[in-house]
């Protein structure tokens, strides 16, 4: 299982500015923003390279969604003057590592999400997701660019659903079910390794079981982190009683039930990586007494044989007595100790194997999680 990295720390507004100042690090990566409007009769889908162009777009009739990935200072300060935006939601986006939430103004609805993508090096990445909800125009503001809201474009080329019917509210709604719908992809992945943590338990090698399962103990308490919030944003925006239209809150319903879905398999998960770890703990354990009884029962063995052979160790001289060690002069003396000797470890073992001392490994009394699951 892959080791989580650090996260890259970013440097924080500066101690004292005031609010609402607007400072974000130098991206590597260029300003992309594409526009599109549409209505019931008619789509445009236009990558603009300048907020000129994004704006005489935005002048046609029809709902307005401004796509924008790693936007810089500039940028934010003209969207915010175009569309009257408080600067301190821009000050929010520009900081990047803002936890979920749902503010309302006068006329727009400010959300922002952290959105997740399975990786295969770090198990999983998350990012921030900003949306302005307002009359007649959607406005997205990511750090990175990702598929989530392709199938939303999609809907909307095809007119597919009632998504070209609907206003801005509804496309709000559907760019957040999106993110939310992306958690699933990710929690499936988390349960993969989780399982398969708990297949590996009985093999025959543990060592990085471990670190394996604190790995997967503390990618979870992050997507809970993640998740927590991210519910109390959709039950937030149910609620909100003057942007979104009565019909979108209806739908919301849905996203608010994948929302709780995620969060109970993330705690599920979480249970099932303690077990995985308490059972590893246990097996260790049992292991370890294995071990101990073995070498217990081969002391219990050889402690009557050390007394037989100390006893004819001693150094009596039979000529003296007939009582001094008589076996040491009788013809069959040395056979008849070793015979008494292998007879009575014979006799001990045969006795620890009938009492189940012996022979029984020490996964055979461990239940693997899995199994214990499929019970359940």
């Amino acid at each position: 299982m892959p080791r989580l990295p650090r996260r890259a720390r970013r440097p924080r507004v500066q101690p004292g500015a005031a609010p609402g100042t607007v400072q974000r690090p130098q991206s590597e990566s260029p300003v992309e923003m594409r526009v599109i409007v549409y209505d019931g009769e008619r789509f445009i889908d236009e990558r603009v390279h300048d907020l000129q162009r994004a704006f005489e777009l935005h002048e046609q009739p029809g709902i307005t969604w401004i796509d924008v990935v790693s936007p810089d200072v500039t940028t934010l300060n003209a969207l915010g003057a175009r569309f009257e935006l408080h600067p301190l939601t821009l000050e929010d986006i520009a900081d990047g590592r803002q936890r979920s939430k749902l503010e309302a103004y006068r006329d727009h609805l400010f959300i922002v999400v952290r959105a997740v993508r399975p990786d295969p090096d770090v198990l999983f990445r998350n990012h921030q997701v900003a949306l302005f909800v307002g009359k007649g125009f959607v406005i997205s503001v990511r750090d990175e660019r990702h598929g989530q809201f392709e199938p939303v474009r999609e809907r909307l080329q095809v007119a597919r659903g009632r998504i070209r019917e609907r206003g801005a509210d509804y496309l709000g709604y559907a760019l957040l079910d999106s993110v939310v719908d992306h958690y699933l992809p990710v929690v499936d992945v988390v349960t993969e390794q989780i399982e398969t943590l708990a297949d590996d338990l009985l093999g025959p090698s543990t060592e990085s079981l471990v670190a394996q399962v604190q790995d997967a103990r503390r990618a979870l308490g992050r997507l809970r982190r993640l998740s927590m919030p991210l519910k109390d944003v959709v039950e937030s925006m149910h609620r909100e009683p003057v942007v979104l239209a009565d019909e979108t809150r209806l739908f919301l319903r849905d996203c608010i039930d994948n929302a709780v879905t995620i969060l109970d398999s993330v705690e599920q998960l979480r249970e099932m990586a303690t077990h995985v770890m308490d059972a590893h703990m246990a097996l260790v354990n049992h292991r370890m007494n294995e071990v101990m009884k073995v070498l217990t029962v081969m002391s219990a063995v050889f402690i009557p044989l050390s007394f037989i052979a100390g006893l004819y160790g001693m150094n009596f001289d039979g000529g003296v007595s007939p009582y001094n060690m008589p076996e040491l002069r009788w013809t069959y003396g040395y056979p008849f100790a070793l015979s008494l000797m292998t007879l009575l470890a014979g006799t001990l073992v045969f006795y620890f194997y009938r009492r189940g001392w012996l022979g029984r490994s020490a996964a055979a009394d461990v239940t693997p999680i899995a199994a214990r699951d499929d019970k359940a």
